[in-house]
């Protein structure tokens, strides 16, 4: 039984040896190879902290809202019940989380609406991203 598993063993560190540097050319590449076929989405520790680390897993809704809130360089903002939806902890929780270091803050002149809700007289528009708006108000 002991000299099939050496064989065994011969045999896939063989067949590694060929089959590998067909696949990837460098280390580099082995390594994305093992990362996209075996982990996936899955990231090394040093990125965790990266700006947009993780990002792909909130919901689209709380990724455009931090599109829009970064793209205008929004130091705070605050934002409406309609802007995140209905009954929506999830996306309000998610983007609180998600748009660190950017602040919710209740006195925000930067305010998140749903496309097309009355902002208010002293409110602009300064941005949308699908159906939601960025408006300052003064």
């Amino acid at each position: 039984m002991q000299p099939l598993r050496v064989i065994a063993c011969w045999g896939i560190a063989l067949a590694a040896y060929v089959v590998l540097p067909a696949i990837c050319s460098s280390l580099e590449q082995l390594e994305e190879f093992y990362r996209l076929k075996f982990v996936e989405r899955a990231t090394h520790p040093s990125e965790w902290r990266a700006a947009g680390a993780g990002e792909w897993a909130l919901p689209p809704r709380a990724r455009s809202m931090i599109a829009l809130l970064r793209r205008n360089g929004v130091q705070d903002f605050r934002f409406t019940a309609a802007s995140v939806g209905a009954n929506e902890p999830l996306v309000t929780q998610r983007l609180t989380e998600g748009a660190f270091p950017i602040r919710v803050r209740a006195t925000a002149r930067d305010v998140l609406v749903a496309a097309g809700e009355d902002a208010g007289n002293e409110c602009r528009i300064v941005d949308t991203e699908q159906d939601v708006a960025l408006v300052r108000c003064s």
